[in-house]
């Protein structure tokens, strides 16, 4: 396996944000996720919000000192289970903005950000690959894999270190897999995306978690899927340009 510097992708990444072009790119699947979230979630709150308010309310506390505190709270504010029920829905919406603002950047913005890259720094680098329904197909079944990830992890939560470093492994393998398929798909070959994964594997998974870390960064966190596409962009192109220079000599 080999190594890239991930300074060096950080930093150049980084530094592209403020191309003119990508500025304009950097709020939009952010605030348009959030945007269609916050209209589904509040419909859905009017219907859901006193039913789960009251099942939390209703629950069988066995543990003495838990039942203690959760009854002081309640009586010192009866909106404390209305609190906790809107809370408890608002981690569940989650996933579902940020695997919205992951697909408003693929539609949207990557194309972009792949066209600025290659004219950039990648000239040279010609395109072999298609986008086809393959393509969709495993976007969807890694999609539907990161929801059921997610929200197996969600009692760990409970949990102070694992709370954070569950979901911070679960989005680091989406943005692995995802964010780089994206970058390369109308460049590189099913062989030579193969290629990449396999020989650049540890650069690739710590790019994934550079990606997961940005997006636990409040205010940063808003800028997460363009940095995202930013670093596997860059990443992928100069990993590319390696596996062709190396079959070459081969």
């Amino acid at each position: 396996m080999k190594e890239m510097n991930l300074f060096r992708i950080t930093g150049s990444s980084v530094v592209m944000l403020f191309h003119p072009r990508i500025l304009i790119l950097v709020l939009l699947p952010i605030v348009g996720s959030l945007l269609v979230w916050s209209l589904v979630g509040y419909y859905i709150w009017l219907y859901l919000g006193p039913f789960i308010s009251t099942q939390i309310s209703n629950l069988e506390i066995h543990i003495e000192s838990i039942r203690h505190i959760f009854e002081f709270i309640q009586n010192q504010s009866g909106s404390f289970f209305s609190t906790l029920g809107f809370f408890i829905f608002m981690i569940v919406l989650i996933p579902f903005v940020w695997m919205t603002a992951v697909l408003l950047t693929s539609i949207f913005a990557m194309p972009v950000i792949v066209r600025i890259v290659h004219n950039d720094s990648f000239s040279h680098v010609e395109k072999r690959g298609k986008t086809n329904a393959m393509w969709w197909l495993r976007y969807l079944r890694l999609s539907i894999l990161f929801f059921v990830l997610w929200f197996l992890s969600l009692p760990l939560l409970l949990i102070p270190i694992l709370g954070f470093l569950a979901p911070l492994l679960v989005t680091a393998y989406f943005h692995y897999r995802i964010c780089l398929m994206d970058a390369l798909s109308d460049y590189a070959t099913e062989t030579e995306m193969h290629q990449v994964r396999t020989q650049y594997k540890p650069t690739a998974v710590s790019l994934g978690f550079i990606s997961a870390f940005f997006l636990s960064i409040p205010f940063w966190n808003l800028l997460s899927p363009i940095v995202s596409a930013l670093l596997f962009t860059r990443f992928g192109f100069e990993a590319l340009s390696e596996v062709r220079q190396n079959s070459l000599k081969d």
